[in-house]
C-alpha cells in the first residue's frame, strides 16, 4: 500500500516545528479576543436595537403592555390565572 504524500507531509513539518510559532499563536490570540468583544456587544445590543426600530416606527414595545391595576385607572384584568383557555 502506498503512502499518502500529505500525510508524510504533515509528519514531516511536525516533526520540524512541534509548536506554532510565537508569532502565529500571538495573533491569533488577539484575533480571538476581538472576536469575543464584538460578539458580547452584540450579544447585549442587537436585541434592544430592534425594539428602538419598532418604537421608532410608532409601534408598541411589549415590555410596556402590562395592565394597570384598578389603584391606577386600569380595568384590573391580568387575564385569566389558568391559562389561555380558562382550564
Amino acid at each position: 500500500m502506498t503512502e499518502n504524500n500529505f500525510k508524510r507531509w504533515e509528519e514531516n513539518n511536525l516533526r520540524q516545528f512541534p509548536q506554532a510559532p510565537p508569532r502565529v499563536k500571538k495573533d491569533l490570540d488577539g484575533s480571538m479576543g476581538f472576536i469575543r468583544m464584538i460578539s458580547k456587544v452584540i450579544e447585549v445590543y442587537l436585541p434592544n436595537v430592534f425594539n428602538m426600530f419598532v418604537i421608532m416606527g410608532g409601534g408598541d414595545n411589549e415590555k410596556d403592555q402590562h395592565p394597570k391595576p384598578p389603584s391606577e385607572g386600569g380595568t384590573g384584568d391580568f387575564g385569566d390565572p389558568k391559562g389561555p383557555s380558562g382550564h
